[in-house]
């Protein structure tokens, strides 16, 4: 079937090499697809191609993300395809093991909603909504922003859920529920987000794919991308300017989306964004533009460092890898990630992604069923000798800042090398 195939697409290639020619393939669960012609078609963006690589096997990838979607599976079915033998991240003890949990729990209906909970997570934001309105309304417009922070980070979380169509774990149902949360109710590109969060999933910590870790000039986790920026005073001060920078992040990130919104014309995500600054101005319209613009500033400002300092405890200090590292589903997921206690006031100030390792293994889990399979994962983790790091909040922060430092400071690393 692919016999204009050029040869040296074949499975030889060196570990850690993407395959260079036009063509392009993917292996999932032992068949060699053709991709080629679907790359600019795939709703997901190009994704597709960190897989793209002839020792990298796609199927436990397409299965986090696309196990509940019968499109995607025509879509795949639709493809030309060959029967191979490798590569079979199969073989391994761990993805089988990793395999053999998923199914267990997919029987048992983990991946299934839990009403209960998401209804009162919702009414968690409408009370926190109203009560900064109100606070507002009397005159505290200051105090008004900060409730108003909190309930736009605490909305981020609840939005990550739809956006990883685990909110009601219906495909379409979710979209429109991402687009009310997050686009209505937090004034964002759900398209956007979705696209750039699922680079973050599919490569995590991987360099040149996993968006997060594109962070200069301001900051640079890993010595690798402190190497690619060219102000080493702004980095050997990372380590104090990290959380103030953050003040800036949601400013930063309103305009990509708004971008993203009239690139792509997402005429739904237009009408939403506009909704959600109209009905901003109406709840507080009687304390003026000043406090209008107040309002909005403060609650960004503290929102976007809320999420951002939460978010940074998980990856952050963890290795990367290079472009196509040769890693299976479950190493990449769980080798560069660190979990945050299961108490529940941690559980509920991470919104549930403490249990970060289990949500990068099961990405459409919903959120409020993740502490339910920690123990089991924990197991699976402990049979075969593979670290589940978990960290308190102090030791999170202190991995975080003493990261920046020594990154922001190379000298200290060549030293500890020397002793």
């Amino acid at each position: 079937m692919f016999e204009h195939m050029p040869p040296s697409a074949s499975h030889g290639l060196n570990a850690g090499e993407p395959i260079k020619e036009e063509k392009l393939f993917l292996t999932i669960d032992g068949y060699r697809y053709d991709v080629t012609n679907f790359v600019k078609k795939h709703p997901g963006g190009s994704v597709i191609r960190f897989y793209c690589a002839d020792h990298l096997d796609a199927t436990d990838a397409f299965m986090s993300f696309h196990a509940r979607s019968e499109r995607a599976q025509k879509f795949l079915n639709a493809l030309p395809k060959e029967k191979v033998t490798e590569p079979d991240d199969g073989k391994d003890p761990l993805v089988r093991d990793f395999r053999a949990l998923r199914q267990a729990l997919q029987d048992e209906g983990a991946f299934k909603p839990l009403w209960g909970v998401q209804i009162l997570r919702c009414l968690e934001l409408i009370f926190i909504y109203v009560l900064s309105v109100f606070i507002t309304n009397m005159g505290f417009w200051k105090i008004g922003g900060l409730i108003r922070a909190l309930y736009l980070g605490r909305n981020g979380f609840v939005m990550h859920d739809a956006g990883h169509r685990g909110f009601g774990c219906h495909i379409w149902k979710d979209k429109v529920w991402h687009w009310f949360i997050f686009t209505v109710c937090l004034g964002g590109s759900g398209t956007f987000w979705t696209n750039q969060h699922n680079k973050h999933h599919a490569a995590t910590q991987e360099m040149g794919h996993d968006i997060d870790l594109d962070t200069l000039p301001l900051v640079a986790f890993n010595e690798k991308i402190a190497d690619l920026s060219g102000s080493k005073f702004l980095l050997r001060i990372q380590h104090l300017t990290f959380i103030p920078a953050q003040l800036l992040l949601f400013f930063f990130w309103k305009l990509l989306h708004i971008r993203h919104i009239f690139r792509t014309r997402h005429y739904a995500e237009g009408v939403g964004m506009i909704l959600h600054h109209v009905l901003e101005w109406y709840f507080i319209r009687s304390q003026g533009l000043t406090c209008f613009l107040y309002f909005n500033a403060i609650s960004w400002a503290f929102g976007g460092m809320y999420l951002a300092t939460i978010f940074s405890l998980n990856h952050t200090h963890k290795p990367v890898a290079a472009k196509f590292a040769p890693r299976d589903w479950v190493r990449r997921a769980v080798l560069h990630t660190t979990n945050l206690p299961a108490t529940p006031f941690v559980t509920w100030l991470n919104g549930y992604l403490n249990f970060q390792i289990e949500h990068h293994l099961f990405p459409t889990m919903p959120h409020p069923r993740l502490p339910y399979v920690r123990d089991r994962v924990k197991a699976l983790l402990k049979k075969h000798n593979v670290l589940y790091d978990e960290r308190s909040l102090g030791e999170g922060f202190q991995a975080v800042f003493s990261n920046l430092y020594e990154v922001g400071h190379p000298e200290l690393a060549k030293s500890k090398k020397k002793l």
